[in-house]
């Protein structure tokens, strides 16, 4: 994740330094992305080291404390992040998998929930569910078929490739990365539950809850 988040910082700071005609929404979807990775970070973590692409030298990234900022600072740096995306982002984008203004908002809607900001998180999720981009399909089984990979349920979704010429199909592994949490190696695993979910579906000698 935090590979992500450095990632994110070099880019932004080479888009600031370039002319490059869509630099603008280039630096929305870093800062997109960005969100996204710390949010994972923080709701993993709780208490993380925070930077942005001021610091982007190593030996001072080592030095950022993860009791720099406050829970509740923490969390409005995220929302500033999604915040910028959205205020940066169009409304569509031909290349599949690129962040959209809506996807930013559904983003933004998640910190109120987490923050318990009920109002702003129900006025951020009605803005996305009335934009008419989204809706659900016919048949819930059909949203884990391939042929609809991007349908009308993906507000954002992760594009992997394989046969597209990287060595070893590389891009066909790297999503993980934006699909926390992991396993440790050499265990492995993705999208491991977190251990309050594992609790609530805890049973007795009976298999009953």
């Amino acid at each position: 994740l935090y590979e992500g988040v450095n990632r994110c910082n070099q880019a932004i700071n080479l888009l600031k330094a370039s002319n490059y005609a869509l630099k603008d929404r280039r630096i929305a979807e870093m800062k997109f992305l960005r969100g996204h990775f710390y949010f994972m970070l923080k709701i993993i973590y709780n208490q993380i080291p925070w930077f942005d692409e001021t610091v982007s030298e190593s030996s001072d990234i080592v030095k950022v404390s993860n009791t720099q900022y406050t829970s509740d600072q923490l969390w409005q740096k995220i929302l500033d992040d999604f915040q910028a995306a959205y205020e940066g982002l169009p409304d569509s984008q031909t290349d599949p998998g690129r962040p959209t203004k809506m996807a930013a908002r559904a983003y933004m809607a998640k910190v109120y929930l987490f923050t318990k900001q009920w109002q702003k998180c129900a006025e951020a999720s009605d803005e996305v569910i009335k934009s008419g981009k989204y809706k659900l399909l016919p048949n819930f089984r059909d949203v884990f078929l391939p042929e609809d990979n991007n349908s009308s349920e993906s507000v954002f979704a992760v594009q992997c490739s394989i046969n597209d010429g990287s060595d070893n199909n590389y891009n066909g592994n790297p999503g993980d990365r934006l699909l926390p949490p992991g396993g440790p190696y050499p265990s492995y695993g993705f999208l491991r539950p977190s251990q309050n979910l594992v609790n609530a579906y805890k049973t007795d000698a009976n298999g009953l809850p």
